[in-house]
């Protein structure tokens, strides 16, 4: 053994038990070094350290770059990065916000829906591996709405009173909304509450005739108005569905219904009454399409009708007549026979005694009864 490795392998082994021991065990692992062989034997290779080699970080080559698009599309990010391991986070800044992960986008880019809330949103992406992180530069995405276009125009509408009409219009763009509104003649466009989708039904009523519509067409990018169109309501007369009866005849003191029916839109009535000699006048407070009286000999061959109107014009009814037999509490005024309009007296000269035969000349009644005074 020479002298050098003897000296070595003494200073060792009082390394060994000294306050140094730990450091001379890391420096003989890190170094190789091993016991010196024995005199006249070969002295064994030192061993190779095993030290693990450093992964770099990720570099980014190719930044992502600021998109502007329209609202309503799909715009895509992209990096490319070099290195070992790599693995990708997009992350989104709003406006007026930090930036925060996006679930989901992991890959080297990154699709984003362009829409108005977007508009001026930033976005970079995290690419990382065993040596780190590297962060891309945040790029802004700038989003534009153009205004709605509206490509189908609402149309002009003919209807008859009392039934549904449907305005329609149809429009383009991103975002839209819809708001009808309505002019009633001699006023001005407000909105119609609910009247919020692509059409609008309404009633067509005498009050909407010469009303004009229109629709408004909301986004982002501002507002398109449809053109005014009219509504033309046309009313129709009323049409007399069931006629009063023609003919009735009762004691005095007897109450007596009239009724009728009629069809159309936006009916209304009034009853009217014509007494022997005069002419038709109307019944206080007979606005419905039954109406009653008592009959007193007073309104004896007085004639009804029922007078319907609408915006269309107006109906009468065929007149019914009214015959009022008296009755001892209600008798008939002198000269005169209930019922009858015409007397014809016949006297027959066969018999010394005169013999009188009445008959009613009235069309359609019913003779009187028998021995009734």
């Amino acid at each position: 053994m020479s002298n050098s490795s003897a000296s070595m392998r003494s200073r060792l082994r009082r390394a060994a038990t000294g306050p140094c021991a730990v450091l001379t065990a890391v420096l003989v692992a890190t170094v190789g070094l091993v016991p010196v062989a024995a005199a006249g034997t070969s002295t064994p290779a030192p061993a190779t350290p095993a030290i693990a080699a450093a992964v770099a970080i990720p570099r980014i080559t190719v930044q992502p770059a600021p998109i502007s698009s329209t609202a309503g599309r799909t715009v895509r990010f992209s990096v490319t990065a070099t290195g070992e391991g790599l693995t990708y986070q997009w992350q989104e800044e709003l406006k007026g916000k930090v930036f925060v992960d996006v679930p989901g986008a992991r890959k080297s880019y990154h699709n984003v829906a362009t829409t108005p809330g977007r508009d001026g949103a930033r976005y970079r992406v995290l690419v990382r591996n065993a040596g780190g992180t590297a962060i891309s530069r945040a790029v802004k995405l700038a989003v534009s709405t153009p205004i709605a276009r509206i490509s189908t125009q609402p149309k002009a509408t003919r209807a008859s009173a009392g039934q549904t009409v449907t305005f329609t219009s149809a429009a383009t763009g991103y975002g839209i909304s819809y708001q009808w509104q309505e002019e009633i003649r001699g006023g001005v466009f407000k909105n119609v509450t609910n009247a919020t989708k692509s059409y609008h039904r309404t009633v067509a009523t005498p009050g909407r005739d010469g009303a004009r519509y229109r629709v408004l067409v909301r986004n982002a990018g501002g507002t398109a108005i449809s053109q005014a169109v009219k509504l033309t309501v046309v009313t129709a007369a009323p049409k007399i569905t069931a006629q009063p009866a023609k003919v009735t005849i009762v004691r005095a003191g007897t109450k007596v219904t009239f009724s009728a029916a009629a069809s159309g839109y936006g009916l209304s009535y009034q009853w009217q009454q014509e007494l022997p000699g005069d002419v038709f006048r109307n019944y206080t407070n007979a606005t419905r399409t039954i109406h009653s009286v008592v009959a007193r000999t007073a309104i004896n061959g007085a004639r009804y009708r029922l007078v319907v109107r609408n915006a269309g014009g107006v109906t009468y009814s065929a007149p019914a007549t009214l015959y009022v037999q008296s009755t001892r509490e209600d008798p008939e005024r002198a000269n005169t026979v209930v019922g009858m309009t015409t007397w014809k007296v016949l006297v027959s000269t066969s018999n010394t005694d005169a013999l009188a035969s009445i008959r009613r000349d009235i069309p359609d009644a019913p003779s009187p009864r028998p021995g009734y005074r």
